[in-house]
């Protein structure tokens, strides 16, 4: 874990599945010169500030920037402009904090499917499903379950947004063909899914094959 002066809290942190960022801007107070500059400033730890080597905010219509990090973790923003005379605030200094904080997650939820059991005797019909999910930022309702004939799909949904609670048991309603895999899908609050399929088809016939005697014929 990064050591981080003044960390963020999670409300604080936006969270970004890419390693090219985006940021939207406005300008304020603009005086008759202009603007020359937009400088971007990061910073990994709270403490020591870089500036982003590319020269913005030169296109007067400009409204956003876009720039790459080296990878996952915690960075803050701030965005510093210049006035067309050299007028501006003053760059961060350690132990300022950022205007924005991002926290660039590109790692999928770890899912993992444990058991798919068909119900017998009073829970015939039913589908009990359980599996785990891990992920440092999972949110609230991040499972969807599905179903389908074929493992390359189409997968047709049996419920989404679900707690992580690990089992869900599935009432099958009429028309569910008698044999299907079953996949596990997590998402993070960053975008990332994670997801696993069952190996081996589910197969659900709920026939008792009975046997009723015809006849009787003397052997041939």
């Amino acid at each position: 874990p990064q050591d981080i002066l003044n960390a963020p809290s999670a409300a604080e942190r936006k969270l970004v599945n890419s390693k090219r960022v985006t940021l939207n801007y406005e300008l304020e107070k603009v005086g008759p010169s202009g603007v020359s500059t937009v400088e971007l400033w990061y910073t990994m730890d709270g403490r020591s500030w870089n500036k982003y080597p590319v020269r913005f905010g030169e296109d007067p219509g400009q409204k956003n920037i876009a720039f790459d990090v080296v990878g996952e973790g915690l960075y803050g923003l701030t965005l510093v402009a210049k006035s067309g005379v050299g007028l501006g605030d003053r760059p961060p200094q350690i132990g300022d904090r950022p205007q924005l904080w991002i926290e660039v997650d590109l790692t999928r939820p770890l899912v993992a499917l444990t058991g798919v059991l068909v119900g017998q005797g009073a829970d015939k019909g039913k589908l009990a499903i359980t599996w785990t999910a891990r992920d440092k930022n999972l949110g609230e309702q991040p499972i969807t379950l599905s179903y389908a004939e074929q493992i390359a799909g189409p997968w047709t949904p049996i419920v989404d947004k679900q707690a992580n609670t690990g089992r869900y048991v599935w009432t099958m309603p009429e028309g569910v063909p008698y044999q299907f895999h079953v996949k596990v899908e997590a998402a993070d609050r960053a975008g990332n899914i994670g997801e696993a399929l069952t190996d081996n088809l589910v197969k659900v016939d709920l026939s008792q094959p009975k046997v009723r005697i015809l006849n009787v014929e003397p052997g041939k």
